[in-house]
């Protein structure tokens, strides 16, 4: 990732550190000494008129050292590949979870590994459902969340009643998996044009989203540029504890 640069400017009073928005991944953390893991968050931080994030501090305060934060806390792939046991083995040492490999021998690796799992959630519908809940309970404590649906703005194809029915479904499916799984998350994805529904909302009990975003053309810079728009968009849905 590319480095952000720090601009710190001081009066008589106060001291301003800031830096350039939508740096938006990371958090002002401060230390009073380079050589302690225990950084804490530096208080006040606001976004400025000038498209910058800053902190005020008095300059009366002890020496500080600053340091942005990165809000990334998990990464990883699909588990999509041809090799052996899910793809388990190539992604080791790359992420921190393991998304699509269900409860059997490649969690199981995955696990040892000490990479968490997202597992797709239970069908309800299906009669055995049971034991499909008693295959994923010795996992719920490696799990990084459910998977719920796959962009239900693109499955509803424009339609406002069918997005609806969609999102009442991701609702009744989360609130079943809460009676197994109280402490297990529950995610989805949305990956059209979600915002040009008058009745798109985030379905309650949902933790964490992902938006999708292919990107019009192979320019990283515009798919990164499109990415961000839609992100803005999402974060006009979402509660403060959503991410």
């Amino acid at each position: 990732m590319g480095g952000v640069t720090l601009t710190v400017v001081r009066d008589n009073t106060n001291a301003i550190v800031s830096w350039p928005y939508p740096s938006t991944w990371f958090g002002l953390e401060f230390s009073t000494n380079l050589s302690t893991t225990k950084w804490r968050p530096a208080a006040e931080t606001s976004v400025s008129d000038s498209g910058r994030w800053a902190i005020t501090a008095p300059v009366s305060l002890p020496s500080r050292f600053f340091r942005l934060k990165n809000h990334l806390q998990h990464f990883g792939f699909w588990a999509g590949s041809v090799a052996a046991g899910g793809s388990i083995i190539e992604q080791r040492g790359f992420v921190n979870f393991t998304m699509g490999a269900g409860p059997g021998p490649s969690a199981d690796q995955a696990v040892a590994l000490e990479m968490k799992l997202m597992f797709f959630a239970p069908d309800f519908t299906d009669p055995h459902v049971q034991d499909q809940l008693d295959a994923i309970r010795p996992y719920a404590t490696n799990m990084l969340a459910f998977f719920t649906m796959d962009e239900p703005d693109c499955v509803a194809g424009g339609n406002n009643a069918r997005l609806d029915q969609l999102l009442a479904s991701i609702e009744s499916q989360i609130s079943q998996l809460k009676l197994s799984f109280p402490d297990v998350p529950a995610m989805m994805t949305v990956g059209c044009a979600f915002w040009s529904y008058n009745n798109f909302r985030i379905p309650r009990g949902i933790d964490f989203i992902a938006i999708e975003s292919y990107g019009s053309s192979g320019d990283p810079g515009t798919t990164r540029t499109e990415w961000m728009s839609k992100l803005r968009l999402l974060k006009s849905y979402m509660n403060s504890s959503q991410r």
